[in-house]
C-alpha cells in the first residue's frame, strides 16, 4: 500500500480535504510565487487592527481570530486555494446572489458581498463551531449582506449524525448517512430547492464544498439548477463520493442533463473521460454559457 493510501485510510473522510490543503500549502510554501504573495500580503496588512485582514488589495475583512488562519491559506499559503478564490472573484464580478454551501468561515460570502453593496449571500454551514464563527464575522462586517443558515444540504430533508474533528486551521464534522443516526450530535439537512424557496433567494452563483455529499447536494438543488442555471464552483472529492455510494459518472450525467460544461481551474474544458478518472480532490467550474466568463 502506498503512503498516500495509508494516510487516507487513517484520516476521517471529512477532514481529508483539509489534510490536502495543509500538505499542499506546506510543500509549496517555499516557492517564489508564494514568497511574493506572502510579501504582498504583509504589505496589505501593515497597520491593520488585530481583527482585520486584507485578503486581496481591495478586500479588507474583519474576522474572528478562529477564522484568520483559514483566510491566510486563501491569501498566501496554499497555491490551490489562492487560485480558487482568485478565479471565483474574477468570474463572479457580474453575479449578485451567492449560495455558499459548506461556507466554513464564510470567506467566499464575505469577499463576494464586500466588493459590491448590491451583492447578497446565503451561507450554509452545518458545523456548530464554524457557524458561530460565521455569525461573528457577519456581525463584524455589517456592510456585507450575508445571511447564515445552520444546515447541511442533501437530496432530501432529514437529520444526520456527526462527530467533530479538528485538522489544523479548520473544524470539520465526520458524518454518517441520513439513515444512520447512531452517534454524536444531529445536524438538520434540507434541500437547496427548499432553502432558496424559504428565503426567496435566487442564486446566480453557487459554491459547493461538502466533502463527499456533492451528488446529494446537486440532486436537492435540481429545481434551482434547471430553472436558473447558476454558475457553479464545486470541490469534487472522488473517494468520499464513492464512499457514499455514488460515482463521478452520476455527477457528470446530472450536470450534463441541465446543460453544464465543466472547466478546471485553468478554465480548460473537462470531458467526461477525464472527469470520471479524478482520483484526488479537484476544483471545477460549471457554466451553461458558451463562454465561461459570460455570467
Amino acid at each position: 500500500m502506498k503512503i498516500k493510501d495509508i494516510i487516507k485510510s487513517l484520516i476521517p473522510p471529512l477532514g481529508l480535504a483539509t489534510y490536502h490543503h495543509l500538505v499542499h500549502g506546506d510543500t509549496s510554501k517555499e516557492s517564489p510565487g508564494l514568497k511574493k504573495r506572502h510579501e504582498a500580503f504583509d504589505k496589505w496588512n501593515n497597520g491593520c487592527a488585530g481583527d482585520e485582514i486584507v485578503i486581496r488589495p481591495d478586500l479588507k475583512i474583519k474576522a474572528s481570530p478562529d477564522a484568520l488562519d483559514t483566510f491566510r491559506y486563501f491569501s498566501y499559503i496554499s497555491e490551490e486555494m489562492i487560485v480558487e478564490l482568485d478565479l471565483f472573484l474574477r468570474l463572479t464580478k457580474n453575479c449578485r446572489c451567492l449560495l455558499d454551501v459548506g461556507a466554513l468561515h464564510a470567506i467566499f460570502s464575505l469577499a463576494f458581498t464586500k466588493r459590491n453593496s448590491a451583492c447578497r449571500a446565503l451561507a450554509l454551514e452545518p458545523s456548530p463551531r464554524s457557524f458561530q464563527v460565521i455569525l461573528y464575522n457577519i456581525y463584524k462586517n455589517p456592510d456585507c449582506k450575508v445571511t447564515a443558515v445552520e444546515k447541511a444540504l442533501g437530496a432530501r430533508k432529514g437529520k444526520i449524525a456527526f462527530h467533530a474533528e479538528d485538522f489544523g486551521v479548520a473544524h470539520h464534522f465526520v458524518a454518517d448517512s441520513l439513515d444512520s443516526i447512531n452517534k454524536g450530535a444531529e445536524i438538520e439537512v434540507d434541500t437547496g430547492d427548499s432553502i432558496t424557496g424559504e428565503y426567496g433567494f435566487i442564486p446566480d452563483v453557487i459554491k459547493i464544498d461538502v466533502e463527499g455529499f456533492e451528488y446529494e447536494c446537486l440532486v436537492g438543488l435540481g429545481g434551482v439548477l434547471k430553472a436558473h442555471r447558476p454558475l457553479l464552483f464545486i470541490e469534487i472529492h472522488p473517494d468520499f463520493i464513492k464512499g457514499h455510494g455514488h460515482s463521478l459518472a452520476s455527477i457528470w450525467e446530472l450536470l450534463s442533463e441541465v446543460g453544464y460544461t465543466l472547466y478546471d481551474s485553468n478554465e480548460l474544458k473537462i470531458d467526461k473521460e477525464a472527469f470520471v478518472r479524478f482520483d484526488d480532490v479537484e476544483r471545477i467550474v460549471c457554466s451553461c454559457s458558451e463562454n465561461i466568463g459570460e455570467h
